[in-house]
């Protein structure tokens, strides 16, 4: 989920025009979405909510993909959390 604020700046861009936006910003471009302006803060954004980093490659899949793929990486986020318990 994005805040709000970042939500209206997204619009109706396609995943691909705004997720190549983020990954300029943190590689020193402008500024458009939100304040993670260092790439490895940004991974680790999205390694907590569970985004593949393939989108920041460009690479994104449709959305029954997307989701299959987001719900393989909340699975080993859970499970890693149970492993330390």
């Amino acid at each position: 989920m994005a805040q709000s604020e970042i939500n209206i700046a997204i619009g109706d861009k396609p995943p691909e025009v705004y997720f190549k936006e983020i990954a300029e910003q943190v590689n020193g471009g402008p500024k458009r979405y939100g304040g993670i302006t260092d790439p490895e803060v940004l991974r680790q954004n999205f390694e907590e909510n569970c985004l593949p980093e393939s989108l920041l490659n460009g690479q994104v899949p449709d959305y029954e993909t997307f989701l299959a793929e987001r719900r393989r990486l909340m699975a080993l986020r859970i499970k890693r959390w149970f492993e330390v318990l």
